[in-house]
């Protein structure tokens, strides 16, 4: 049996592991932005984690109590079905994941994605959702705002009027060629990789390969380069073109882009203006003026066009997500260096890979018909999940958002945006499972465990309630001191808080008296502390036990201990007075006695005045002992200092024996037997050599 002060203790160790499991949860759910709800479908109940509220942007005056209230006020009407579907397919063998748009207090609009699952209650009945959502609206704005910029980027490459080239940095060699460079110089896409731009120069000074390096070094150095180039076409024209060259990084490299613009008109015409007599000259200033009117806006698309390239590679390399390109036979074609620290994989080493060579066996008909339908349906955005092989081997939960990338044919394949949410799951799975254990123990607790605001507001109360007080825990919530407790026990327990909120983190042990539903008061010891170990704003955490019979025992412990002493104290009054009044008359008999001894007295009366004075005398060795004794049990004793022979004491107290047949004893005093010990050498004598 633990005594009270253990039980206290165990309690003060149950409420700290407690408070602290709780703010890890909420930490764990605010580092994951993630929050947690639960709904009672009988009461038509719901919960909120601080996180959701946070979401929300509700706080513990206004989140809604209701599940029909957040369904009718917090919900945008359209999305309202698809609520309710996902609530009609809720089970409890396998969670239901809905999206929906949600109005916060502010009146933003935001999407949520909400996952559920069924859960019985005491009774066993599947009357409880519990479940968590996370705000995806910047992970959605976010995928589609890649998706067209990265439309646009290849849009703009592609169908560009300029010729552009994209010039490895350190060789100079083209890694990209764009159609209207094809049509500029007749060679196809290949043969123009494989030329370079010696095979695209005139080779005749100052066009050869070799006038072309400062150019390149300067443009790869950083400086804008802009010059005019003669190059030959693959018919053997030569051609003109204005020539720009910037360095740029695409896809975090490094490159040169080059773009050109057919100028053989404009030379033309330049040579002619210089043939042309004064007359025209004021023309050629004009037309100059038109070009270069006509350069300026080529710049600022080119600049419009680098700033859209620069805003598509940040969001992609800075996002904590992958995003990957699939062409239509479901194999990879591009992904994001993201996807290294993620899943161990260069991007290089996953293009070209298929499902069998990294997604989990038992997930590949699920993704596969999942791709499928995003093949016959382009425009679609549909989400899975699925595990993939990591590069040490070990497999990865993964998260992703997949559409085609024309919203109107699937011909040039599908992105999609990977999250890694392992970790999540797992961390999801932990946090339900601590939850549903902190919930047991709470509600199994036999004592009363409760919650409340800084007024001292019930904002939560265990159902050991409904056993201790006969209040259902929902008759209890937002009940006050003044409405429960004895009228003379309001003011110290409203002290007892004032002290806790002044003192965050620190325990407060308190008694008070509690109304039952019955009317009777029980009395209480209650063990409290605010939640936060800082601020009371969070409310405060108590643990109440009912004491009654324990103060009722202690009240009669009390009472007997009153009336234990009083006796006490009157025999030990009766002692003192009887020890007085009996030495009177025994000092007379004494004296009286010795008086006869000293006269004439024959050896009779001698012998028996001497049996009168023996027996006298330890009436009256009685008699002084029970008066001591009164003396030491009424705190009156008195000592006397005087020597003692330490040898012979410890001798006296080695000889005390008991003998085995009577219950007297036989005592040696100074080596000398008494006349109550036995015969030397006796059977029964168990005294030492010198009895």
């Amino acid at each position: 049996m633990l005594d009270t002060a253990q039980l206290r203790e165990a309690l003060r160790s149950a409420h700290r592991e407690l408070a602290e499991r709780q703010r890890h949860l909420e930490l764990i759910e605010q580092l994951a932005g993630i929050g947690s709800w639960e709904i009672d479908l009988e009461r038509d109940a719901i919960r909120w984690s601080p996180e959701l509220k946070r979401m929300h942007g509700f706080d513990d005056r206004n989140a809604p109590t209701r599940h029909s209230e957040f369904m009718s006020n917090v919900l945008l009407a359209d999305d309202v079905p698809i609520v309710n579907a996902g609530m009609s397919a809720l089970t409890d063998d396998a969670p239901v994941t809905v999206e929906f748009r949600a109005q916060r207090t502010d009146g933003e609009v935001r999407l949520f994605q909400a996952r559920g699952l069924l859960r019985p209650d005491s009774d066993g009945r599947l009357t409880r959702v519990i479940g968590t959502s996370l705000d995806i609206t910047d992970r959605r704005r976010t995928v589609e705002a890649l998706g067209a910029s990265e439309q646009s980027y290849r849009t703009i490459f592609e169908h560009a009027s300029d010729a552009m080239w994209v010039h490895d940095l350190e060789t100079g060699d083209f890694l990209a060629v764009n159609q209207a460079a094809v049509d500029m110089y007749g060679y196809s896409v290949d043969e123009q990789l494989t030329l370079g731009v010696a095979g695209l120069s005139a080779g005749e000074a100052p066009y050869r390969v070799e006038d072309a390096l400062p150019f390149i070094a300067g443009a790869a150095a950083g400086i804008p380069q802009r010059f005019e180039w003669l190059g030959r076409r693959k018919d053997g024209h030569l051609i003109w073109g204005e020539v720009r060259l910037r360095r740029v990084t695409l896809n975090g490299v490094d490159r040169i882009l080059a773009t050109a613009r057919d100028i053989n008109q404009r030379v033309k015409a330049e040579q002619a203006l210089r043939q042309a007599n004064e007359a025209l000259e004021q023309r050629v200033a004009e037309r100059t003026a038109q070009l270069e009117q006509a350069v300026a806006e080529q710049a600022s698309a080119r600049a419009a066009l680098a700033e859209s390239e620069e805003h598509f590679r940040r969001l992609i390399e800075n996002s904590q997500d992958y995003i990957m390109l699939v062409d239509t036979s479901a194999r990879i074609t591009s992904v994001s260096s993201s996807v290294e620290p993620m899943l161990g994989w260069q991007p290089s080493e996953m293009v070209g890979t298929g499902p069998t060579e990294l997604l989990h066996p038992d997930d590949m008909p699920y993704v596969l018909g999942v791709f499928q339908s995003l093949i016959e349906a382009p425009g679609t955005t549909l989400k899975l999940r699925y595990r993939i092989r990591h590069k040490n081997g070990e497999w990865r939960l993964l998260e992703s958002v997949g559409r085609t990338i024309s919203p109107h044919t699937a011909a040039e394949g599908v992105v999609a945006n990977c999250r890694d949410i392992t970790d999540f799951v797992e961390a999801e799975q932990a946090l339900r499972e601590r939850d549903e254990r902190f919930r047991q123990i709470i509600e199994n607790a036999a004592d009363l465990v409760f919650i409340c605001d800084a007024t001292g507001a019930m904002t939560y109360v265990a159902p050991s309630s409904m056993r201790m007080l006969g209040y259902t825990p929902d008759e209890m919530l937002g009940t006050r001191p003044v409405d429960m407790l004895h009228p003379d026990d309001i003011a110290t327990t409203m002290a007892d808080l004032q002290w806790v909120s002044e003192n965050p983190g620190s325990l407060v042990t308190s008694r008070f008296r509690f109304r039952r539903k019955d009317g009777s008061y029980l009395v209480m010891e209650n063990v409290g502390r605010t939640l936060s170990p800082d601020t009371i704003d969070d409310g405060v955490i108590a643990f109440g036990r009912d004491i009654t019979g324990r103060r009722a025992a202690e009240e009669a412990l009390a009472r007997a201990k009153d009336e234990a002493e009083r006796a006490n104290r009157a025999k030990s009054e009766f002692l003192s007075r009887m020890s007085h009044e009996l030495r009177t008359p025994m000092n007379s008999i004494l004296g009286f006695a010795q008086l006869l001894a000293r006269g004439e007295v024959t050896a009779q009366q001698g012998k028996s005045v001497q049996h009168i004075l023996k027996a006298g005398r330890h009436l009256l060795h009685l008699i002084n002992e029970v008066l001591e004794i009164a003396r030491i049990e009424s705190g009156r004793e008195q000592f006397s200092l005087e020597p003692v022979a330490l040898a012979s004491v410890l001798d006296e107290a080695e000889c005390v024996r008991w003998r085995s047949s009577t219950a007297s004893r036989c005592m040696v005093v100074r080596g000398q037997a008494t006349d109550s010990c036995t015969p030397i050498g006796s059977a029964s004598c168990r005294c030492c050599s010198t009895c």
